[in-house]
Formats: C-alpha cells, structure tokens, sequence
C-alpha cells in the first residue's frame, strides 16, 4: 500500500508539473470570479503544452459559471468571435497542414494492397492523433473500406511507446465479451488489439458509476449488497500505470451522438493517447449531432454540446440558442475540415445504384386513419416546437406518428399499437423527430403486449387474403413479381423498422411464390445471426432476407445481395443510406437496385420525407466542401462580410 501510495504522489507531482506548463489551462474556467479578456489574437493548443493523454476523470466538461454569449469561443479567461478564432490562423495551422500530410506507404508485413485513399486517409489519422486534436475523423463514404483504413493507421503507431505490433507474426487480439475480465487480466495477456461492442463498454461503466450509489442503499439496509464491479478497459488501473490505450476505435461513431447518453459516457471514460472515428454518416440526423464525436478530440474549446451550440448555432433576437438554431456553415466547415477528411464513393470502381420509390396508394379505408392519426401527431409536433417540454404527455401525442406508420403498413399492427412501449424512459431532447427515430426503433422490438409466438401462430393460422390486406402488403408483392421477372436470379434484402410487418412480409412471400425467407432481427443471437447471414451468402436458394433496420441497417456485409426493399419511409433518411451500403459496398458485382415503398396519398409519408429533405439539405451543404477526392484542392469556407 505503501508503494502504491507513493508511486501515486509521484503521479501527482507529474501532473502538476506538466499542468504548471499549460499556458492556458480548461481548468482557468473553474474560478468563480472570471475576468473575460476579448481578444482577436487566438490561442490554440499547441503540441508543446504535453497533453500526452486524453484524461476524460480529470477533464473539466463543465460550462461553470460563465454566461456564454451566443457567437462567442472561450478558451481560458479569453473569449473570442467564432469568426476570429477560426480565422486564418486556423485554416494555416490546422486545415491547411492536414490537406498537405502526404500518403503512408504500404506497410510490408500487409499481405494484401490497400486502396490508395486507404494509405493516404491511414497517414492522416496517424498524423492526427499525434497533433493536440489527439485524434480524428474520417467520414469516407460507406463501402470504402474505413477498417482497413483503421487498420493501417494502428500499424502506422507500432513504433510509439507501450506499443503492439502487426509485424513478424498475427497480433494478439481479443473479443472482449466477458463482464469479468479484470484490468490485471488484460494487461498480463498483453493482448494486441481489444475489440468489444459500445453495448458491452456502456454496461461496464453503468456497473462501475452506479456501484457507490447500490452500496450506499445496502448499507441503509434497502438494498442487496451489491457485487464489486470490474474495471476492465475502464478502470483506474490504466492510469495509475499510465497505460493508456494507444488508439482507440469507435466505428459507425454517429452512435455517440447523444451527449447523455450511455454510449458517450462509456467511451467518453476510456483512458487513451488518440481516437480515431469513423462514419460514413457523420451528420447522421441534425447537423449538431457532430458534436459529441468532435468532443471525443481533445485541442478544442468545444467540448460540450452547449459550447459547440453557442457558437455555432446562429441566432437572432426572437431566438435562442437550442435545437432549432440555424448552423453557421462556414464556422462548422472550418472547424471540421481542422480534423476531419471524407471522400466520396466515386473513388471505388463498382456497378452503381439506381434508387427509386415505389409508388402506390392507400385505400380510402386506410387513408382516413392514417390521416387522424397524423393529424394529431402533427398538432403534438407543432405544439412541442412552439411550448419545449419533455412531459410524458406531449410523447404521448407524438407516438401518433408511430400509430400512423403502422396503420399506414397493415392493419394487424395496431392492435397493440404503442401503448406497451416506455416512452417515459425516451428523452424528447427538444426534437420530436430524433424522439420518433427512437421510438420506432423500440417499436421494432416487438415489445406489444402479444406473446411473441402467439403472434406468429396467429399469422399462421390468418388466411392468404387478410394478410394481403393492405395496400402496401400488396405493392410490395408488385414490386417483388417485377423483380422476379426482370432479375431472376438475384438475390433481394428487404428491411423494415417494424419487426412485426416482417413477419407479415415473410408469411406472404412463402404463401405467394413459396420461398422461405431468411429474418435478421433483434429476437436472434450473434450466433443465430452470423448463421443467418452464411446462409444468405452461401446458399442460392435463399432468394429472400428480411431485416429490421434497429439490428442489420449497419456494420454488416451483404454484398450476395443486389435488390433492396425498403418497405416505408424512414425518420432517418441517412439510416436509409446505411442499409443501402449493406448491398451496395466493395465486392458488389451487380448494379444496386433500391425501391422504396413510398404511399403517395399517405400523409405520414409526406410528413416524413418534409422532415428528411429539411434535414438533408442543411447536412449535404456542410458536408460539400469536405467531402472530395484525394488530390482535389482544398475549398476553404470563406466567411461573409
């Protein structure tokens, strides 16, 4: 204990010193009595002030107590007009200096060729986490091989200290799956590279933040006594050996969007040298979801949500800054292109994608409850924009939207309707359409009150003709005959973000053109899964996979398909573009084929695509100028006078 008690104090003593060098330290904002110097001469974070890790425990996220103004970046007792402190000393220091980091070679223990943006995106990544960001973004198109990118820049890395090594022989690698794998463990196996799901990290840090708190109600005798949590990847262990993770990770990173979120939280704690995110989706709803990967990085000034909105969210004297702030474009631009580089598919030479709607329309029937319901989904959204709030009962009248969609796909599904989800337990976050991203996605768990098998007997057991009856069952089946006749013998992925009109989808097929469908959804283990997805690869008479998009709209690899089937509009329209690169991605042989089933008299439908195309335009345009071609110029965002 002794040891340790020292070895601690020579720890703390380090940090004091390395701190005594910061010239301009976040922890300047912690006094309670801050004089604001305004200043158009920026101070950045340079390499010199030894941030050598990311240290998220001793980190300050706080906004204290300073009355941010809108506009304005504060860094120290310093404040600046965002246009100033992305000037021209941030484009020459930071932006123009990242377009300039020239290819990485091919590293020789590499059996195979990786893509010439691979190598060059790979030295970029490197050269970030070595620069003050301490990592960055790469937001390559999906389908361009980001993991072997990913993979190169580790290889890039071998040479620094407390480091792994993919030469001479196959680095050591581990699927961390097991909740009681202690930190000594780890390190005594000195394993390579760690791999294990945001799922597996967040409950592991749940466990450790909420342990305290489960004891403390032991000791009052109002609880059981809880079991000591394991550290793993979070614990304190890595710090007191300062051994932190050389690089770590965090594919599909939109998944962190969410400031209070489990996820961020979890990875947010890991104690690391660099961070490397990927997404082919980086604005993955609103353009200010960026956010929390930007507060992954380090050598910035906004490393919250609400510093990031404050200075980049325009606003006028009727507004304030909050969720439907306008973004500043050119501020958002410039910041990002300081650590961020994308390039489009067009870099890979495969057949194409041809996207198309499906078009059909609702029986009158249909039409009038779809359109009640999205009435009063439309009164709760407008009511919620205008008043805020995150009261169960404007949810309530949010879930219309949901109840419309069912109703707008098959009237079996709303018998339970939605009345068995938690809405409770969803935050509105000021935005009803992120609200209904989510509750659709609980929805397609299947979590209404019928017993899952009790529901599939009764699809069993339902004649043909009912189960045909709807309007978009029987489009569907259109859409699935011209298929059939025109491409034979390609294969078709079908997705859906109701599990249950799958299962409606599924009994229809068989009963129609006597094919079994193949179904990947959240009811299945990673075992059942891959099993699934071998047979969808390897087997010609599987014709048919159904998937929800809560479970296979990313990270899998179904290039054996060429049709998809979406069959409705979703929230999300960049969710939609995920699932697409499921089929449509390298090894694709055949021209994509991609319908989405889209009622043209339905109004949830329209109200759906409004709020994609509002959404996307605003995404497409920051994303514009960073998005583009190894060796294209570099198109710095010019700010209006």
């Amino acid at each position: 204990m002794d040891a340790n008690k020292d070895y601690e104090a020579q720890c703390l003593a380090s940090l004091l010193e390395k701190l005594g060098n910061v010239r301009e330290s976040y922890n300047s904002l912690t006094s309670n009595s801050v004089e604001l110097k305004a200043t158009h001469k920026p101070l950045y974070f340079e390499d010199d002030m030894d941030l050598d890790y990311v240290d998220e425990d001793n980190a300050d996220h706080d906004d204290m107590k300073l009355d941010l103004k809108p506009g304005f970046v504060y860094v120290g007792n310093r404040q600046y007009k965002v246009q100033d402190y992305l000037g021209e000393e941030w484009v020459e220091k930071f932006m123009i200096t990242l377009h300039n980091i020239p290819s990485a070679a091919k590293p020789d223990c590499f059996a195979i060729e990786p893509h010439p943006w691979q190598l060059h995106g790979a030295a970029k990544l490197h050269y970030l986490c070595q620069s003050s960001f301490r990592g960055g973004i790469c937001g390559d198109s999906m389908g361009l091989g980001k993991t072997l990118l990913a993979i190169t820049a580790m290889e890039l890395a071998r040479d620094e200290r407390e480091s792994f090594s993919l030469v001479d022989s196959a680095p050591k690698i581990l699927i961390l799956d097991d909740a009681k794998t202690t930190a000594s463990v780890l390190a005594e196996a000195k394993y390579d590279i760690i791999i294990c799901s945001y799922h597996f990290l967040s409950n592991a840090h749940r466990r450790l933040t909420e342990f305290d708190e489960r004891l403390a109600l032991y000791k009052r005798g109002a609880g059981p006594l809880p079991p000591r949590p394991v550290g793993g990847l979070l614990g304190k262990f890595w710090k007191l050996l300062d051994l932190p993770v050389k690089r770590m990770v965090l594919d599909e990173c939109q998944t962190i969007k969410r400031e209070e979120g489990r996820f961020f939280q979890a990875v947010r704690s890991v104690y690391r040298r660099g961070t490397i995110l990927l997404s082919g989706t980086i604005l993955s709803n609103r353009w200010f979801d960026v956010a929390n990967p930007i507060a992954m990085l380090s050598g910035h000034p906004f490393d919250t949500r609400s510093k990031f909105m404050n200075a980049l969210a325009v606003t006028t004297k009727n507004t304030r800054v909050n969720a439907y702030g306008e973004p500043d474009i050119v501020s958002i631009q410039r910041l990002m292109l300081a650590f961020t580089f994308a390039r489009p598919s067009s870099c890979l030479l495969m057949p194409g994608a041809v996207m198309n709607d499906a078009t059909f329309e609702l029986t009158a029937e249909e039409l009038v409850k779809v359109t009640e319901a999205t009435i009063r989904y439309e009164r709760a959204r407008a009511s919620v924009l205008k008043e805020g709030g995150d009261s169960t009962e404007n949810k309530k009248a949010l879930e219309f939207a949901v109840v419309a969609q069912l109703l707008a796909a098959h009237n079996f599904l709303t018998e339970d309707s939605v009345a068995d989800i938690p809405i409770a337990t969803v935050e509105l976050e000021g935005d009803p359409d992120q609200f209904l991203v989510r509750l659709t996605q609980m929805n397609s768990q299947d979590l209404g009150s019928r017993n899952r098998k009790e529901w599939l007997k009764f699809l069993d057991d339902t004649n043909i003709s009912n189960l045909r009856n709807s309007s978009r069952v029987r489009a569907i089946i259109l859409v699935l005959e011209h298929i059939r006749k025109t491409w034979p013998d390609e294969k078709v992925v079908i997705f859906s973000t109701f599990l249950r009109f799958l299962d409606v989808i599924s009994r229809v097929i068989r009963r129609t053109f006597g094919d079994i469908c193949l179904e990947f959804n959240g009811t299945l283990d990673v075992n059942a899964k891959q099993c699934v997805q071998n047979a969808f690869t390897n087997n010609p008479s599987h014709k048919y996979m159904l998937i929800t998009s809560g479970s296979g709209g990313v990270g899998l690899n179904l290039q054996e398909g060429s049709i998809v089937l979406q069959a409705e509009v979703w929230w999300n329209r960049n969710l939609e573009l995920q699932s697409y690169a499921r089929c449509w991605r390298q090894g694709q042989q055949r021209t994509v084929k991609i319908f989405r089933m889209l009622a043209t008299n339905s109004p949830i439908d329209a109200s759906i695509k409004s709020c994609q195309t509002a959404k996307e335009k605003v995404n497409s345009t920051i994303m514009d100028v960073i998005v583009k071609e190894d060796g294209a110029a570099l198109r710095v965002p010019v700010y209006r006078s």
